[in-house]
């Protein structure tokens, strides 16, 4: 704008003078300013979102740009960065932010870093168990599990249904089955990280296996004389009571 300035100058005996001049204001931009405030910090899986605002004393409409994000955010290119961090990016926390607030001549950065908060991860259980096991065959199933969080794993195994050829010992359920055992049984596992407790539950079947039938009365060797009469009785069992041909 333009100012009028007027200088008086007076001497001692009261004689005056006047100088009058126009003064004039010439406008210096100004960078816009951020109004907005920066989330610092979040958890681990939480949706981020910041959205930008900004203001310029020169009147202008202020936009925005994106100078350094981390990989887990995304500038939409007008006013906001959103984003959800995954466990991966705890390890590499804080991750450094930075910026730009722009008008026709210049720009304003913004400089913060966001810190990520651990959250525990469950276990996961990685491999499949065999639901099927055979009479006198040895079963093996060895329990694998992960954690994000590199937790200690305690592995369990629970016989909802009662066997005694069944057995758990490190982290594998092991066993030959018998005759008697078959059948189905219900077993769950169950995997802790010290927080949370993941179960896999699976029926196991015991199919039969053919057995040979068994002589139950011994054929000792026998001398007779010609033309004597002779007659042997043959008994045997099938354990899997199928009916027996001679």
């Amino acid at each position: 704008g333009t100012e009028s300035i007027t200088i008086t100058v007076t001497d001692t005996s009261g004689a005056t003078d006047d100088q009058t001049y126009t003064l004039t204001i010439g406008n210096v931009n100004d960078l816009p300013t951020f109004t907005s405030t920066p989330i610092t910090s979040i958890s681990e899986d939480v949706y981020y979102g910041y959205k930008l605002t900004a203001t310029d004393i020169d009147g202008e409409t202020p936009t925005f740009s994106a100078q350094t994000l981390p990989s887990w955010l995304t500038f939409n290119g007008t006013d906001s960065i959103t984003g959800t961090p995954s466990n991966g990016d705890v390890a590499t926390s804080p991750h450094t932010v930075t910026l730009l607030a722009h008008d026709a001549t210049g720009s304003t950065p913004q400089n913060f870093t966001v810190s990520i908060n651990n959250t525990n991860d469950a276990p996961s259980i990685t491999s499949s168990p065999n639901t099927n096991a055979f009479e006198e065959v040895a079963y093996e199933y060895v329990i694998l599990a992960t954690d994000e969080d590199g937790n200690s794993l305690t592995i369990t195994a629970t016989q909802n249904t009662a066997s005694s050829w069944l057995t758990f010992a490190n982290d594998t359920l092991s066993g030959t089955p018998q005759q008697s055992d078959i059948g189905t049984y219900n077993i769950t596992l169950n995997v802790f990280d010290g927080t949370v407790n993941v179960t896999q539950p699976f029926t196991l079947t015991v199919n039969n296996v053919n057995d040979e039938p068994t002589f139950t009365r011994a054929l000792n060797d026998t001398t007779i004389h010609e033309d004597d009469a002779f007659s042997l009785e043959v008994t045997a069992t099938d354990d899997d009571g199928e009916t027996v041909v001679y």
